[in-house]
């Protein structure tokens, strides 16, 4: 059954001509074939009973989980375990068994080799394309022997890829960030000819891209990682900003120049690169948090969403906030309500408002039962982050209790109990 997979490659070579311009360099097409392959990889990996606890990380995970925009080559993975000769033969052992079972593959298709982290898998695809020396294309993957610190969130995020259909586990946006910035500062020195180089251009066009969408990395995971820049945000934002200043364009070219299919994006990108990141870097402003001065509950009728709304004053003399976002139906069914004790200094400093009337309003006692949970939540946020919080505003996701058309990325499904005991950090983006 080589030949379903071969007829989804060449499917996939074919329909590059539908962006309407050229793409014939044979090492964009070799990633384009990478990526297709690696869906097939995820299905055995994820429907394998030990290995579907495995956390997917790096430009992969963020591509297929998150919609990054370049592509990328190789699957990286956590796991909670040393990786051995032993183990590593036995994944070797389970993956061929997988493919010939699923596919009828055998070592004429496929074949399976092994790293210091992990293994290869070779297919015999490269004649797909035009101009590249080898008959094989490559899936590597790379396993990293890493447990998360318990507070570090991770999420079920559901594939369905033609055929293909499994729930990989990877980190929320705030940790995947953190595991790029550990390895700009951990990745160490590569050589690359006669040339040695600090950094890879995808770990640098992967930051902006997280900065780009103001998210936070998670002190946690980098501390837990022992990237000593990240002792709190000033000083990891200072030491970003010299490697930022410090990357070699030659080297972040070459090595991203392959991963888009429209290498125009990347020319550009290189000639803004510096000044976007200080454009991006202002947005990160640090302030430390100093008094909780006000709560606002502010009900939309529209959306059907009451948004928490907590405002501090800082020691720099700015004001922040950080905003919870809950569904109505939390409100509405009496078996999932939430009753919480209510914090004194919430109740003297909360105002109510919304964009429309009810002939059944929700109750005011209620809504400052709930806010003075979410207090509670960000007062253990904030101690544990030093009172710093980067930026003029956090939010959460939308907390539901119902999963139908749930966007995973904006959105989290929880149980009453799941609400009262997990922490703040579960619930942001």
């Amino acid at each position: 059954m080589s030949e379903q997979i071969l007829t989804v490659l060449k499917s996939k070579l074919d329909g590059l001509s539908a962006y309407g311009f050229s793409i014939t360099d044979p090492t964009t097409r070799l990633v384009v074939l990478k990526e297709e392959l690696q869906f097939y990889v995820l299905d055995f990996i994820y429907h394998h009973p030990e290995y579907n606890k495995w956390i997917m990380y790096g430009g992969s995970a963020l591509r297929i989980c998150y919609s990054l925009d370049r592509m990328s080559e190789d699957l990286d993975f956590e796991v909670g375990h040393e990786i051995d000769n032993d183990f590593i033969n036995e994944l070797k052992e389970e993956a061929a068994a997988h493919f010939l079972k699923v596919y009828s593959i055998d070592s004429e298709f496929l074949r399976i080799t092994k790293t210091n982290r992990g293994i290869k898998l070779k297919f015999r695809a490269g004649n797909l394309i035009n101009g590249f020396p080898s008959e094989w294309v490559e899936v590597k993957i790379d396993l990293d022997p890493f447990t998360p610190p318990g507070n570090v969130v991770t999420e079920r995020m559901p594939q369905n890829h033609g055929q293909l259909s499994f729930v990989i586990r990877t980190y929320n946006l705030s940790s995947l960030m953190a595991s790029k910035i550990a390895a700009i500062f951990l990745r160490g020195t590569r050589g690359i000819g006669d040339a040695t180089y600090e950094e890879k251009g995808r770990d640098i066009y992967d930051l902006l891209w997280y900065m780009s969408k103001k998210i936070v990395p998670d002190l946690d995971y980098l501390k837990a990682k022992k990237v000593e820049e990240a002792r709190d945000y000033h000083t990891l934002f200072a030491k970003l900003s010299v490697k930022m200043s410090n990357a070699n364009e030659k080297n972040l070219k070459d090595d991203l120049t392959p991963l888009f299919l429209d290498s125009r994006h990347i020319t550009n990108w290189l000639t803004n690169r510096i000044e976007t990141y200080h454009r991006l870097r202002k947005a990160y402003k640090i302030r430390t948090v100093s008094k909780f001065e006000k709560a606002r509950v502010f009900e939309d009728f529209h959306t059907d969403v009451f948004s928490f709304i907590f405002e501090y004053s800082t020691k720099e003399g700015d004001d922040v906030r950080i905003i919870c976002n809950l569904s109505e139906y939390w409100f509405l069914f009496k078996d999932i309500e939430v009753s919480f004790p209510v914090d004194n200094e919430v109740r003297n400093n909360i105002e109510f408002s919304s964009n429309g009337s009810s002939s059944r309003p929700t109750s005011k006692e209620k809504q400052t039962e709930y806010a003075s949970l979410f207090r509670k939540k960000i007062d253990a946020y904030l101690k544990k982050v030093n009172y710093e919080l980067v930026g003029d505003t956090l939010t959460t996701k939308l907390i539901r209790v119902t999963a139908d058309k749930l966007n995973q990325k904006e959105q989290i499904v929880l149980r009453k109990e799941d609400l009262i005991n997990c922490d703040f950090d579960d619930l942001l983006k």
